[in-house]
């Protein structure tokens, strides 16, 4: 006869088994592939941990607990990222939005409020993360256009649209960088692929074989898509408009002199003190 576990006994045995693999963050993640399945918050975790667990939902948690064990970001497992303090649903269609990224969009917000700026673009816009971050933040915003190659990120960006209730100002449209876009806007804004060609399979296990190789392929040199962007975004920028760009921190330089045409603003830098984003004038 199959064991029937409290919620504490599944815990404690899942949790085991990600320490054991020596997955650094496995307290933490047993916790949440935990509330995911039950619906429980944390506290509950510890008030009901002598509640016992159904069938289907002790399959699920360790169902889970397997593809964590195999390196499956925990965000793809739970379908959630956290980015700018708002509540983002990630498959494998889309970039997992990280700390690096806040780092870059944090100044854009600013001067999108400062300067109150109307028409935003989201290049290579992914979940949607930062589009809709600056629909939420940016009041003054009149629409911020999502764009992206892939329909199937498109359908995430709508979806957290609506669960961000940003989808009165979010416009997606489906292009191959600025094949379709037509309007002009006061800021541009993108993270595009900036990964070497040859460096995705050195990458780690839980980037390299979960996450959208076309979000992580730059090229042979990482820089294909700044050169794109360096090449139409003029046609795109009202004037004095600015281009706000995540890099690779090594890319700084080389990236600069992409963009020679322009006028050089400033460098941003990650919360490890390294260039992660530059920004551009038309």
């Amino acid at each position: 006869m199959e064991a029937v576990l409290s919620i504490g006994e599944a815990l404690k045995e899942g949790k085991r088994l990600l320490r054991e693999k020596g997955i650094s963050s496995w307290s933490l993640d047993g916790d949440l592939i935990m509330i995911n399945v039950s619906g429980l918050s944390k506290v509950e975790l510890i008030t009901k941990s002598h509640t016992l667990l159904s069938h289907e939902k002790k399959e699920k948690f360790f169902e889970y607990i397997n593809r964590r064990l195999n390196l499956e970001p925990i965000q793809y497992i739970i379908n959630h990222a956290e980015f700018m303090g708002l509540d983002f649903y990630v498959d494998k269609n889309v970039l997992i939005p990280r700390g690096d990224t806040e780092c870059v969009i944090q100044p854009a917000i600013e001067y999108i409020n400062e300067n109150k700026c109307e028409r935003i673009l989201d290049l290579c816009s992914g979940s949607g993360a930062i589009a809709i971050s600056i629909a939420v933040y940016c009041k003054d915003t009149e629409a911020i256009w999502a764009s992206d190659i892939s329909s199937e990120a498109l359908e995430i960006v709508r979806k957290n649209s609506k669960l961000n209730k940003a989808d009165n100002k979010i416009k997606t449209i489906q292009s191959d960088m600025f094949d379709k876009i037509e309007d002009c806007f006061d800021v541009i804004i993108s993270n595009p692929p900036y990964i070497e060609k040859e460096e995705i399979n050195k990458l780690l296990p839980n980037v390299k074989d979960y996450e959208p190789k076309i979000a992580l392929d730059g090229g042979l040199d990482g820089l294909d898509f700044y050169r794109i962007i360096a090449s139409e975004a003029k046609k795109r920028l009202k004037d004095n408009g600015r281009v706000y760009l995540e890099i690779g921190s090594s890319q700084k330089e080389e990236v600069k002199k992409i963009f020679s045409s322009y006028t050089y603003i400033c460098a941003i830098k990650d919360l490890y003190g390294l260039d992660r984003g530059l920004v551009f004038r038309k």
